[in-house]
């Protein structure tokens, strides 16, 4: 891992299209109303191709305009569909987006300013859904779905990132974790750090019981909420 110092400073390049989360739910939702991708491809005019697109994370539901992805809720609250599951589907879409963003950063630094992890205190459901394609976990509401599932040969049980899609996401994790600490960067290493634990590489490993150790002896004989707060973001990971 290359040494930063400083926020990171690099023009932002379009974010990779990737919908795993929001497409894998969504095709959790879709089963649940009892339509078929053929159904629901005829029932909302378009091709069955978009619908499988949707469901593969091919074409995120996140490209859709608004106007159709609000139709396409409402057809689905229609059909039957948890009311919930679709709020949870709005986080899906956000989950999506910190994935891709990150992903597509990989190696490359980004303004630290702008990064998505940066922007807000993920909550748990979001934090659930972020992780959902690393650890296999369902959150508990599309965990529900699952259960009722009828199989019909080998399905995906989780949304899948590419062995290489998860290094990348990873190594910009870690990348964002080596930038120097200052106020605009905090949050987003925090949230970093968090994630990180859910890498199994060896050398992340290592790395977060060094992070650890730094952050425990650098919080020694300080009284100051946010400096626990990094403490505590080590210690969870």
């Amino acid at each position: 891992m290359t040494s930063g110092r400083g926020t990171l400073r690099q023009v932002r390049a379009s974010p990779r299209r990737l919908g795993v989360v929001s497409g894998f739910l969504f095709k959790l939702i879709r089963e649940s109303t009892g339509l078929t991708q053929v159904q629901l491809a005829e029932r909302f005019g378009v091709d069955t191709a978009s619908v499988q697109g949707w469901e593969s994370g091919r074409r995120p539901l996140a490209s859709l305009r608004v106007a159709d992805f609000v139709q396409l809720r409402a057809h689905m609250l229609q059909r039957g569909a948890h009311p919930a599951l679709l709020a949870t589907l709005d986080d899906a879409i956000q989950a999506d987006l910190i994935i891709a963003e990150t992903v597509q950063a990989g190696h490359r630094t980004i303004d630290i300013v702008e990064h998505p992890l940066g922007a807000t205190v993920h909550q748990c459901r979001l934090s659930n859904l972020i992780t959902w394609p690393f650890t296999g976990i369902a959150p508990a509401l599309p965990r529900d779905l699952m259960t009722l599932r009828v199989r019909r040969g080998p399905v995906p049980d989780q949304p899948k990132l590419t062995p290489e899609d998860q290094a990348s996401f990873f190594d910009h994790l870690l990348l964002i974790t080596d930038t120097k600490s200052h106020e605009d960067s905090e949050l987003a290493r925090r949230q970093a750090i968090y994630l990180l634990g859910f890498d199994t590489r060896a050398s992340t490993v290592e790395w977060l019981r060094s992070e650890y150790g730094r952050a425990l002896r650098g919080a020694r004989n300080i009284d100051q909420v946010p400096t626990w707060v990094v403490v505590r973001s080590s210690a969870v990971a």
